[in-house]
């Protein structure tokens, strides 16, 4: 039987299929996962959701062996089993394809994902309960405290952002993720979102530029999920930087596509871990031994840049200094006069909880900080 042979008779099965080749990179997946799953579909590989195995390995068993390969998922919250099969080629019975099969993954419903829905509000609850607390004991504690106080509210943030990193991360691939859409003007959104970041940045000796259309250019997006994608990467610009780091964000447009590109002058990835920074749950300092982060940063902003029908890349030189660029495609033109009005920088600079302060936490100082 070929490979269409086989499309053919997965294509009537209701169980979520794809095929890849021996990377791991897919090639064709049926309707039942392009329906119930959407987020499979969009992956480009295998990759993220094999955390934890060594796929080196993997690639050899299949190849090697004519049997199927069961494994669970490793992703925190995510319920989901990978039966792998090798597809050899009935002339040269070489294996060239392979047919993942999943089971166990919860499908999209209007009632949500009990479990993560569960995780988020028992992080967040004792979260916004510290909080509290903290503005209480600063009005009655003596000034010496407050340094003190300040360091419990970066450690809060940074709570709070390994919380809303793991539950948005896991709605993608639990294929329960949901865009927000609104059609806006991408270029008045980016200025309100970087405007108040600049003075911030630049206490801490880092130069925030950003470069934008004269002209408006409209589009669909969801601006909550962009803004943990611009602020998610410009904290990765900030943290592995000097004090002298200069940022810069662009936003070009070409017939189909937005394109926004931040480019930093930091110390770059090593070349052998680059390949594995889109990995979830990857996460290296500049010391090898340092675990800075949860590691879901890139993966997380690929996810929602994906969703919106976009694609997220990167290149990056060590001691030179990283660029990632995204795109998002561009939508029919709307009456401006229908958009809906958005929150102007001045106030979204003091909200507490905002994604600037949730996303930037790692690098501001705690002074800095609501």
């Amino acid at each position: 039987m070929n490979t269409s042979d086989i499309c053919q008779a997965l294509e009537q099965l209701h169980i979520p299929y794809l095929i890849t080749d021996m990377d791991f990179v897919i090639q064709w997946s049926n309707n039942c996962l392009k329906k119930h799953y959407s987020y499979l579909e969009r992956l480009h590989s295998l990759n993220s959701l094999l955390f934890g195995y060594d796929t080196a390995v993997l690639q050899h068993r299949l190849s090697e062996e004519d049997a199927s390969i069961t494994l669970a998922c490793k992703l925190p919250l995510v319920a989901l089993t990978l039966t792998l099969s090798p597809l050899k080629n009935p002339a040269s019975q070489q294996t060239e394809a392979i047919v993942v099969a999943f089971t166990g993954c919860p499908s999209v419903s209007n009632q949500g994902d009990p479990p993560l829905t569960s995780f988020g509000k028992q992080l967040r609850a004792p979260i916004s309960g510290l909080f509290g607390s903290i503005d209480l004991l600063r009005r009655h504690l003596e000034e010496a405290f407050q340094p003190e106080l300040q360091s419990m509210v970066k450690d809060c943030y940074q709570m709070l952002r390994a919380c809303v990193s793991i539950t948005e991360y896991t709605e993608y691939i639990n294929g329960s993720a949901v865009l927000n859409h609104q059609y806006g003007d991408l270029c008045a959104y980016l200025r309100e979102q970087l405007e108040p970041a600049v003075p911030t940045l630049k206490r801490l000796g880092i130069t925030l530029r950003y470069e934008l259309p004269p002209e408006p250019l409209y589009l669909l997006f969801d601006p909550e999920k962009l803004s943990v994608v611009l602020f998610s990467l410009l904290s990765n610009s900030c943290m592995y930087g000097e004090e002298n780091n200069s940022i810069t964000v662009t936003l070009t447009k070409t017939e189909t596509h937005a394109k926004i590109t931040i480019s930093d002058s930091g110390y770059g990835i090593p070349a052998e871990i680059l390949p594995n920074v889109m990995e979830p749950y990857f996460s290296r300092g500049l010391d090898n031994d340092a675990q800075p982060g949860i590691g879901l940063g890139l993966p997380l902003s690929r996810a929602i840049i994906e969703q919106h029908g976009g694609t997220l890349a990167l290149q990056s030189v060590q001691d030179q200094g990283t660029t990632v660029a995204f795109s998002l495609p561009l939508k029919a033109r709307l009456d401006a006069g229908n958009l809906p009005l958005r929150t102007p920088a001045g106030s979204y600079n003091t909200l507490r909880y905002s994604t600037r302060d949730i996303f930037l936490s790692a690098v501001l100082p705690p002074s800095e900080l609501n």
